[in-house]
């Protein structure tokens, strides 16, 4: 099915000792793997399909590892079959089996992901790490920034690619871990999203469930991973006088220091299920869509809202006030009070208020 090149890149003649991404600096591995032919180095040679050429740019085919693209199953066949990737793994047909898809979370921008397609399906993963891992996890921030390890196994998405495909929507995360006995444990959060890289992909996380603690949102002084910029030993963002990613022996989202850190060799750890000894970890994430609340959040520009918030300019049913007004406990206007339940831009009660709201997610079936 395939057709062996007997050029190969950079002047290398058939015989020459393998090459793997790991080996070649991270530019000089996108000149390789990007837009020559399938766009994917496998040891070195180069693969194309019999037939039409198929020309395809892979964000992250570092990650590949040798893969042969038959394992990418919904690589294209013909030049005129890659249109149309979806933004991730929720955007592909019911019933398709879990692997590595392309998706593309940007327009012209395709990164390879691994799709868990179990119990209806839909997750994208970011990471996944297990106890005896051949990644040292100890990266710099340019390596945390575009992924490494290998997509079929223990890896890191890279965090640039995890808020390209975290900023199309409102998603979920599941943080699985399986503990020292193997015991399967979730802690999932119904928002999750991570900054740019100006905002130092700062965490953002929602309303916790599951059976592991919640070892991110904690009001622990120390341990509130919630709203925390990423940090790797290259560069400290955490809140401690010490290098906590240097001490934990990875990157992460660190307060000072730590309740979880699934990024680390032979330390897995997380609060209450296993204080560095999981035997493995994962993250996955997927869309949610934001429930309707029956409008009781209220305060738009003009003071928005539904039937116990503001109107546009003034009182919605239970009576709002206008933008600059008070109003009762259900209104509110942009700069005037409101009560417990609405609010405008400026004012707001305790679960009302403007632009700011918190959305209510729901799981996206």
């Amino acid at each position: 099915m395939y057709k062996r090149e007997e050029k190969l890149p950079g002047g290398m003649k058939a015989g020459s000792p393998r090459i793997t991404a790991s080996m070649v600096p991270w530019k000089a591995t996108r000149g390789l793997c990007a837009l020559l032919l399938v766009s994917v180095c496998v040891s070195g040679t180069l693969l194309r399909r019999k037939g039409r050429s198929v020309s395809l740019a892979l964000e992250n085919s570092h990650l590949l590892n040798g893969i042969n693209v038959n394992e990418i199953l919904n690589y294209p066949k013909s030049g005129a079959g890659h249109a149309g990737f979806p933004g991730d793994c929720a955007g592909l047909s019911k019933g398709q089996p879990s692997g590595l898809y392309i998706v593309q979370p940007e327009i012209n921008r395709n990164v390879v992901v691994h799709c868990d397609m179990r119990g209806g399906g839909g997750w994208t993963v970011v990471q996944k790490n297990s106890y005896n891992t051949k990644i040292t996890w100890n990266n710099n921030w340019a390596s945390y920034k575009r992924g490494f390890g290998d997509l079929r196994g223990d890896h890191w998405l890279g965090n640039e690619h995890i808020h390209l495909i975290t900023k199309q929507k409102f998603y979920m995360v599941r943080f699985l871990l399986r503990d020292a006995y193997g015991k399967e444990q979730i802690a999932d959060y119904d928002l999750f999203r991570l900054e740019a890289e100006s905002g130092c992909y700062r965490l953002r996380l929602g309303k916790y469930s599951g059976t592991a603690p919640d070892a991110l949102t904690t009001d622990v002084s120390h341990a509130a991973h919630d709203n925390m910029k990423f940090s790797a030993y290259d560069q400290d963002n955490d809140r401690s006088q010490e290098n906590c990613a240097s001490v934990g022996g990875g990157g992460w989202w660190y307060d000072n220091c730590r309740y979880a850190n699934l990024n680390t060799k032979n330390k897995i750890h997380w609060q209450g299920v296993c204080p560095g000894n999981c035997k493995s970890s994962e993250i996955l994430i997927k869309p949610v869509i934001i429930c309707d609340d029956n409008g009781n959040g209220g305060g738009g520009d003009n003071g928005g809202g539904g039937d116990n918030g503001g109107g546009d300019n003034g009182g919605g049913d239970n009576g709002g006030g206008g933008d600059n007004g008070g109003g009762g406990d259900n209104g509110g206007g942009d700069n005037g009070g409101g009560g417990d339940n609405g609010g405008g831009d400026n004012g707001g009660g305790d679960n009302g208020g403007g632009d700011d709201v918190n959305p209510t997610p729901c799981e996206l079936d």
